[in-house]
């Protein structure tokens, strides 16, 4: 009897170490730093679209819920869906360490396959029932008529609802919009000040070498003393304007995946 325990035991073990060396040897994209709960791999959304969904579920999760991730890539590999998101939720630890309680929604965009998976502490609320339905009703329905954003904006609607029924969830009003396009902005503002700032140094360097032009130009005409005559009478006619003002950039706390895990549960489909 002890034996076969043993034996038991051995064969659970290689079976498990199998499913781990799996996982292992699937190539996921790396975990964004710092983290992002919409990540458009496939850059199938619009910059506005990604910003309103992350904007929609960094409040849910900063108001104590489970982490909501959405992931968007162009392609498995070869790979089942299933063992793909496995690998991906593990890699990442997306959701709480403690309550495991992440859910991940997965798009492969040219493969046209979806999976929705949740961690250990939500599948009493995200059954895999529940998945199915959300896949069915909600996701299908609107990727086959290419409208990725409203089907990423409904189904997450309905995993934010049933984590939490007690949540109000805030209405894709034109203010929220808008203030998702102003986050969405700000990366190409920040390009946009940088590719400024070059051409600034640029007109430095021009404005300076004409100035050393017309010195050498004055010297030659007048000589040095005449020059410099003219400069110190110039500059005590100058006078500076008002001081100008500073402003301080503030920052936001960085986000970061929990370190959480998936049992498996949840569903898969195509559209």
């Amino acid at each position: 009897m002890p034996s076969f325990s043993l034996r038991f035991f051995s064969l659970f073990s290689l079976f498990f170490s199998l499913c781990t060396a799996t996982q292992a040897q699937i190539k996921v994209p790396a975990a964004p730093v710092p983290a992002l709960l919409v990540a458009d791999f496939a850059n199938a959304l619009q910059a506005h679209e990604r910003a309103t969904l992350e904007l929609k579920l960094g409040k849910f999760e900063d108001a104590g819920n489970p982490q909501i991730v959405v992931v968007l890539v162009p392609s498995l590999e070869g790979e089942e869906i299933e063992e793909y998101a496995a690998a991906l939720f593990k890699s990442w630890g997306i959701g709480d360490k403690v309550r495991n309680d992440g859910v991940l929604l997965l798009l492969a965009m040219e493969d046209r396959k979806m999976r929705i998976e949740a961690g250990y502490g939500a599948e009493d609320r995200i059954t895999d029932a529940l998945a199915a339905r959300i896949i069915s009703s909600e996701l299908s329905p609107r990727l086959k008529e290419n409208q990725i954003y409203l089907a990423l904006h409904e189904a997450t609607n309905s995993l934010i609802r049933n984590l939490n029924p007690n949540y109000t969830i805030p209405e894709d009003s034109l203010a929220n919009i808008q203030e998702a396009k102003v986050a969405a902005n700000k990366k190409r503002t920040k390009k946009q000040s940088d590719s400024d700032s070059g051409l600034g140094l640029v007109g430095t360097i021009i404005i300076i070498i004409i100035i050393i032009i017309i010195v050498l130009y004055n010297i030659k005409r007048i000589g040095i003393i005449g020059v410099i005559d003219f400069f110190f009478s110039s500059s005590s006619s100058r006078s500076y304007g008002s001081g100008g003002s500073s402003h301080r950039r503030s920052s936001s706390s960085s986000r970061s995946y929990g370190g959480g895990s998936s049992g498996g549960g949840g569903a898969s489909g195509s559209w």
